[in-house]
């Protein structure tokens, strides 16, 4: 397993870490922040306990929920309160690292914390070509994400407010933290 090389698969942007950026991540590491619980990361897996699927659970807030053709809905859908924040937040995190996406399929919080397998199954997020942006937005212990490049593993050891960019057709997957820490991530997949 390699530890992102300069030249990899995972690209680390900037974080302007701007006062809109402090506030959403006070808020969202605060009490007042709605989580919805899955019990799987994988939605096939959500019929089977965790521990025979070798799944994690996790929390959720979707921000915009992501194209699903399958489902009748082949369109992506703001399904929070907090999207105009959050869209204001990319757009600083964009315009700073000279990223101008022509489309935003997908944004979600995620909260994982401590449990019996090590990481979620390797996994894409959407089928169709797109771009995974995670900004890390808690302190916690462990919890890699890891990008496959072939039969490679590329890890990043994430620390809080550092942020990620990888082609989201990649094999990936996020190793759960551990003791007492929560690991809470923005993902946005784009275009």
């Amino acid at each position: 397993m390699s530890i992102v090389p300069s030249k990899s698969v995972i690209q680390c942007l900037e974080n302007p870490c701007t006062n809109e950026y402090l506030k959403l991540k006070e808020h969202v590491n605060g009490v007042e922040m709605g989580w919805f619980y899955f019990p799987c990361t994988i939605e096939d897996n959500r019929g089977i306990d965790c521990l025979q699927s070798n799944d994690a659970p996790f929390y959720s807030h979707m921000i915009m929920e992501r194209p699903n053709k399958e489902n009748g809905t082949p369109f992506s859908k703001i399904t929070s309160e907090l999207f105009p924040s959050v869209y204001t937040v990319l757009s600083q995190i964009f315009e700073h690292n000279n990223i101008d996406p022509s489309v935003i399929y997908r944004i979600n919080f995620n909260s994982s914390f401590a449990f019996n397998v090590k990481s979620t199954p390797y996994h894409v997020d959407l089928d169709i070509p797109h771009k995974n942006l995670i900004v890390y937005m808690s302190t916690f212990n462990g919890g890699r994400t890891l990008v496959k490049d072939g039969e490679e593993e590329i890890a990043f050891n994430p620390e809080e407010d550092k942020i990620i960019l990888f082609d989201g057709m990649r094999q990936h997957c996020s190793e759960v933290p551990t003791g007492n820490s929560r690991r809470i991530v923005l993902v946005a997949c784009f275009h």
